[in-house]
């Protein structure tokens, strides 16, 4: 269940910034993006349940002021729009990865490198849609991203936050050939910018 619901709520309530009038396509989409893990990154079930929790709490709902243009009832009638088209879209699919938090790169940091991604961070953070963070102590100037495969393994690629160098992908697979091989089958990262060390 999630435990604080505004931020999945101020997530979705942020695509109608620049809507006219709520519709039933705009909640489908929002749904969608939900489903898919793409532009709404935290899931269906995380946005499903803050909606669920925000519609109960009796609070305003754009506490943020970021809707002038809607009024309760209008942001109150697309929440409610997003739950109906997410029921409409069960079962909902495993997402072919998911990312994991920084701190499980500490496991994964002793792992010699499987792979070398030839793009430096911020082009395979744009490909793959996701954003890298900061390494940690011990990495000055490095960032990690963090991913669990559905094939259920899980990979570390970390690089340069300055430079254009390539970011090294990590795994503790007992097959990492087979790890690189599912990364590329999960996310559609191209295989010919992928040196296998």
């Amino acid at each position: 269940m999630t435990t604080n619901w505004r931020g999945p709520v101020h997530q979705l309530l942020y695509g109608l910034m620049y809507t006219g009038d709520v519709t039933d396509d705009i909640a489908r989409s929002h749904a969608e993006d939900a489903v898919s893990y793409r532009t709404l990154p935290m899931g269906p079930q995380v946005y499903y349940d803050a909606i669920m929790q925000a519609l109960a709490s009796g609070q305003e709902l754009d506490e943020a002021r970021q809707l002038r243009h809607l009024d309760a009832d209008d942001i109150e009638r697309f929440l409610r729009g997003v739950v109906v088209e997410l029921d409409a879209l069960r079962p909902w699919p495993e997402p072919p990865f998911r990312v994991l938090t920084r701190d499980t790169w500490e496991g994964l940091a002793s792992t010699p490198p499987a792979a070398r991604l030839n793009d430096p961070v911020g082009r395979v953070g744009r490909f793959l849609k996701k954003s890298f963070r900061p390494a940690g102590k011990g990495y000055p100037g490095k960032a990690v991203l963090v991913l669990k495969l559905s094939t259920g393994e899980t990979v570390a690629l970390i690089g340069s936050f300055a430079g254009r160098d390539a970011v090294a992908l990590h795994t503790d697979a007992h097959d990492p050939a087979a790890a690189i091989t599912h990364f590329v089958e999960q996310t559609g990262y191209p295989e010919s910018k992928i040196e296998r060390i």
